[in-house]
């Protein structure tokens, strides 16, 4: 049975949003995608603009504003085509078709989800030449809570406690990044750690609603609006993120990511269903999909993100 290409093309991106909430929350440049695949975002610096107090003396010197772009190219992701022999849509009609589409959709934006926040972590001038370089320490901030088992490797990690996010709203507001618009993205062990605050629980039901203590939810902290992953990312003791797929060893540390919408960038590019009904040599339908993905910091200097990373006692 014919599949409409359209219908399941949409559904991709809109799983994509659903199931990656974090992609809502980020500066979207979709519509600057070059010939499909690139991104360009030009920077000018800080204050490059210069204010003048009752000036008379003309004609005044003109600044040339110098632009350095960061550019990004956009990752292909596809599914690995899946065969249904035609046996098997007779006896099954449209529903294995169906649930077959589905699980492609759901693999494919589990898979997107995760290595784009790894690209936003490691997205900053040590990267840019493709070497793992440890997270710059200005942007980073270690747990500071009292020892627990690790949750990720062996031993024992620092808790990751409401200080930890107080601190990261202190940097933001050093670096002079708006207070609106702040997020930070928590694996589901680190809010639970988090959850454990006695303070927190004192506080349930106040400011606004900003505590759910009762159902696990902690909405909005310190200026942050919380959102819960099942994972976010590992890094190593020396404070390398890890890749998709890389062998954790037992030494790696679970990664908290906060940031301000403005300082992070993702851009969706083409997205596509590909489907080859009775193919002659498979006796079936073939079927696979493809989303071209790309996102990074939108500063070179970092400013407006930054990594909670779990310390060691």
């Amino acid at each position: 049975m014919a599949i409409t290409k359209e219908l399941w093309q949409a559904e991709i991106i809109e799983r994509l949003e659903r199931e990656n909430v974090f992609f809502n929350f980020v500066r979207r440049e979709d519509e600057n995608v070059l010939n499909g695949a690139v991104v360009h975002i030009p920077q000018y610096g800080d204050k490059q603009v210069e204010v003048t107090k009752n000036q008379n003396t003309f004609p005044e010197q003109i600044k040339y504003q110098g632009q350095q772009d960061i550019v990004y190219v956009l990752d292909t992701y596809r599914t690995k085509p899946s065969h249904i022999p035609n046996a098997e849509l007779d006896e099954l009609s449209y529903d294995k078709l169906q649930h077959i589409l589905a699980e492609h959709l759901g693999t494919l934006s589990e898979r997107i989800g995760d290595e784009m926040i790894i690209e936003w972590i490691k997205a900053h001038p040590a990267y840019i030449n493709g070497s793992d370089q440890p997270i710059p320490a200005a942007t980073t901030i270690a747990t500071t809570g009292v020892s627990v088992g690790a949750h990720i490797g062996s031993g024992s990690r620092l808790k990751f406690v409401k200080e930890d996010l107080k601190a990261a709203r202190k940097l933001f507001n050093q670096q002079n990044v708006s207070k609106m618009r702040r997020y930070a993205l928590m694996s589901s062990e680190m809010i639970d750690q988090l959850l454990d605050d006695a303070d927190l629980k004192n506080r349930d039901g106040v400011n606004g609603g900003e505590l759910d203590m009762p159902n696990g939810v902690v909405p909005r902290l310190y200026g942050f609006d919380i959102i819960e992953r099942s994972e976010v990312a590992t890094g190593t003791s020396a404070g390398v993120v890890r890749d998709f797929g890389e062998e954790a060893q037992t030494t790696d540390i679970d990664l908290v990511l906060c940031w301000q919408a403005d300082s992070l960038a993702a851009a969706l590019g083409s997205v596509k269903v590909f489907d080859d009904t009775d193919n002659p040599a498979y006796y079936g339908d073939i079927y696979s999909t493809e989303q071209k993905v790309g996102g990074r910091k939108r500063r070179l200097d970092g400013k407006g993100v930054a990594v909670i990373y779990q310390g060691t006692p």
